[in-house]
């Protein structure tokens, strides 16, 4: 479904859900070992000049609401227009507890910054669904109980630079001995 629509104030839902449940279909990707479906769940511009930190404050709540509702992991690329100095993102999930994918897709006439957003569900442990077994590939099962890495960043997160969005907190990090909090 495609609308424009008011969303919250310095941000515009530009294409997306606004009910539970609905999500645009993307196609697929590969994701560790598995080819899984992707699904938009929302795009989103941050008016112009809006700091990348506060843009991302301001998409916590509704990225820690769908994670909470789902139990699943939701994220994206942060992408950003230089001529405005906006951010965007097409915040993607493809229904596993455990990965999101980063794939370069941005709101139009943006690029990717490079930079990572995504939430963890932060629970400690979880049961593998088919997705998740999908990636992780063989000797894993549907509903084997898995160890997360909850409500902190993954050895796998400081590969890039980016943002984590938990149930309490906003985190950044470029490295792992560079981390801080951006809870407000």
């Amino acid at each position: 479904m495609f609308r424009r629509a008011p969303l919250l104030a310095g941000l515009l839902l530009t294409l997306g859900v606004a009910q539970a449940g609905e999500r645009v279909p993307l196609g697929q990707a590969h994701l560790g070992q598995g080819l899984v479906a992707v699904f938009a769940v929302g795009t989103y511009v941050s008016d112009p000049y809006m700091p990348e930190d506060t843009f991302v404050q301001r998409l916590a709540p509704g990225m820690r609401a769908y994670s909470a509702a789902s139990g699943m992991e939701v994220g994206a690329m942060i992408c950003s227009a230089d001529l405005l100095h906006r951010y965007g993102v097409v915040l993607q999930t493809v229904d596993s507890q455990l990965f999101v994918p980063f794939t370069t897709d941005c709101p139009p006439g943006m690029v990717s910054t490079g930079v990572t957003l995504h939430t963890h569900p932060g629970v400690a442990v979880i049961s593998a669904n088919a997705v998740d077994v999908a990636i992780l590939g063989p000797g894993y099962a549907i509903g084997q109980r898995m160890a997360t890495e909850g409500a902190s960043f993954s050895p796998q997160d400081f590969n890039t630079p980016g943002y984590l969005v938990t149930p309490e907190r906003v985190l950044y990090q470029d490295g792992p001995d560079r981390v801080r909090d951006l809870t407000p």
